[in-house]
């Protein structure tokens, strides 16, 4: 099993600035996938598709790599949690 090191310091990034990096990965991902953007912005249920697709992809890449996905997924739902939490207090 393929573990990544976890990093409890602290957060240098605001949530703003978490989720304009998350769409720019699903926007370069809709880039390199040739998703047509030609007719406005996405919707949900479009959202939830490239979302979908991008995390395959990375599963994929990770296979690729040896990185047990599942471990990564959990790491990034902890650090999620953490980043919540300090968004409220």
């Amino acid at each position: 099993m393929n573990d990544i090191e976890h990093d409890a310091g602290p957060q240098p990034y605001s949530t703003e600035r978490r989720i304009s990096h998350a769409a720019a990965a699903l926007a370069a991902h809709r880039k390199s996938a040739g998703v047509d953007d030609t007719d406005g912005e996405p919707n949900t249920n479009d959202l939830v598709t490239d979302l979908t697709d991008l995390l395959a992809d990375l599963q994929h890449w990770a296979a690729r790599h040896g990185i047990v996905f599942e471990v990564a997924l959990g790491h990034a739902n902890e650090h999620y949690e953490e980043e919540r939490l300090d968004d409220y207090q």
